[in-house]
């Protein structure tokens, strides 16, 4: 059996993920999934159109913080 890449594992975990929760994963939930994917791009774990991919499996989390941080937008 082949090894799944990192893409595949990510992608199973958030199926699982939305099963868990009916199909609605809560935002609180989503925003730590964010945080995770922006974490596996930013050390190359993932590339940027996996990233995406992954991103958009997640419901939209409006004034998204881990966008900011990722994109480097925050003035603190």
């Amino acid at each position: 059996m082949a090894k799944q890449t990192r893409f595949e594992e990510l992608k199973l975990r958030i199926e699982k993920e939305r099963a868990h929760f009916d199909g609605q994963i809560p935002e609180r939930v989503a925003l730590v999934w964010h945080g995770y994917l922006a974490c596996a791009v930013e050390w190359s774990l993932i590339s940027a159109g996996e990233h995406s991919h992954l991103a958009g499996m997640l419901p939209t989390v409006e004034d998204n913080p881990v966008v900011e941080i990722l994109l480097g937008k925050r003035n603190a």
